[in-house]
């Protein structure tokens, strides 16, 4: 399709938005029209932007831009709870092999004693069996050891990829699990700017055009439009007006880009 000639009336791309998005994405249908009624003058002034950066001259670029501007706003972590244990889990297994050292070492010391309160414990627990000719106390230090040796391996994929929720917040996936810094990040605020940046990057590379394929980091060439991006940012988090600065989705976006990927929301 050729580029756009000339831009519709606001009446002409509210209607076209509206049917595409009726069409296309009904149940965000409701959350558009309150979009283009908050600040109608300055959200019709970004759509427009945004249409004339399309290089297809259609409506595909925007009809991307808004509804990672409504996922964002509808966005809510339910990961978070998981990241902050698993982060938690990894704390407390740094203590846990000093811990089984410190008991191994006591029950070298101290058989007798510790043989009581083992024995003990297996007739509290009846369903402990031991092997024929293996006392008790070896029986537990041999249990220790191979928990002291499995702390050392990926404990449930604590340090790895399967976790996938430790390394995904919102549309982003990073390369580093989230959990191993103090802050998890914003899901709703960093996938909408990594996105949008991402997307007009491709709409202004006449090279790769605006396709893009799951997963993929950051393009290198083309126009982030830094500033339309705060716009849309400010329209979708009107209460964050610090965190909407043009300065400060700069910065953002350049720690992003070192370590994040654009995927789908999570749902």
């Amino acid at each position: 399709m050729n580029k756009l000639r000339r831009l519709p009336s606001d009446a002409e791309i509210e209607h076209t938005i509206t049917r595409i998005v009726s069409r296309d994405f009904p149940g965000m249908s409701p959350w558009l029209a309150k979009f283009l009624s908050a600040e109608r003058e300055e959200a019709l002034r970004v759509v427009k932007e945004t249409l004339l950066l399309d290089p297809q001259g259609s409506y595909w670029l925007l009809e991307e831009v808004l509804c990672h501007c409504y996922k964002a706003s509808t966005f809510q972590d339910l990961d978070r709870k998981q990241r902050t244990q698993a982060g938690d889990f990894l704390t407390g297994r740094k203590q846990a092999r000093p811990a089984i050292k410190k008991l191994r070492k006591l029950l070298k010391q101290y058989p007798q004693q510790v043989g009581w309160v083992i024995a003990r414990a297996h007739l509290m627990q009846k369903n402990i069996s031991v092997k024929p000719g293996i006392s008790l106390v070896q029986a537990f230090d041999e249990f220790l050891a191979c928990l002291d040796e499995s702390w050392q391996d990926n404990v449930l994929g604590a340090k790895s990829g399967s976790f996938l929720h430790r390394y995904r917040s919102g549309p982003l996936l990073y390369s580093a699990p989230l959990d191993s810094h103090r802050s998890q990040g914003d899901g709703a605020l960093n996938g909408l700017v990594f996105a949008l940046a991402f997307h007009f990057r491709r709409a202004t590379n006449s090279q790769q055009g605006t396709s893009w394929n799951n997963g993929q980091l950051m393009p290198r060439n083309g126009k982030p439009c830094t500033p339309l991006i705060a716009r849309y940012a400010h329209l979708v988090f009107p209460s964050r007006k610090k965190d909407t600065e043009e300065d400060k989705i700069n910065d953002r976006l350049k720690r992003l880009g070192k370590y994040a990927a654009l995927t789908s929301w999570q749902q």
